[in-house]
């Protein structure tokens, strides 16, 4: 295996970490406690505040949410299909692991992880989520303009 494969399958890999940490977030911010987090702002926990912002506006997070999920999965889906199509593997065979992969382990392993430790994860995940939701605040804003 040469070092462009080698570096290839990490940044493969890490797409489907962020993505599972995408699918996670998504779970946690629809289904965490609010009042739990609400009596932890009270003793002044600012990463629960956060993640209470997050959940409350579940509207405006989401979007960003999906877009960077869709996002780093149509990318680790390209990275494999052209990588991998140089190694005589066949189409379907690279879209069927890449299926595989991204449906059980940035899917339904991270929702599931997401709905049962969405109270830890949403303060966790709080200031990513919420430096994400600036950043990619322009693209969400001008689909969010065409869709009304």
């Amino acid at each position: 295996m040469e070092l462009k494969d080698i570096i290839i399958l990490i940044t493969i890999f890490i797409l489907i970490l962020l993505s599972s940490f995408f699918s996670a977030a998504d779970m946690v911010y629809s289904t965490v406690d609010k009042l739990r987090l609400k009596k932890e702002i009270e003793q002044k926990n600012k990463k629960a505040k956060v993640a209470l912002h997050l959940a409350n506006n579940y509207d405006q997070t989401i979007p960003t949410i999906v877009f960077s999920n869709n996002l780093v999965n149509i990318f680790a889906t390209s990275l494999a299909s052209v990588s991998l199509l140089g190694k005589n593997l066949h189409p379907l065979i690279i879209t069927l692991i890449m299926f595989a992969l991204i449906v059980f382990f940035t899917e339904i392993l991270p929702k599931v992880f997401g709905r049962v430790f969405s109270y830890r994860f949403s303060k966790l995940f709080a200031y990513p989520v919420l430096g994400l939701t600036y950043f990619v605040f322009p693209i969400v804003y001008v689909t969010r303009f065409f869709g009304t």
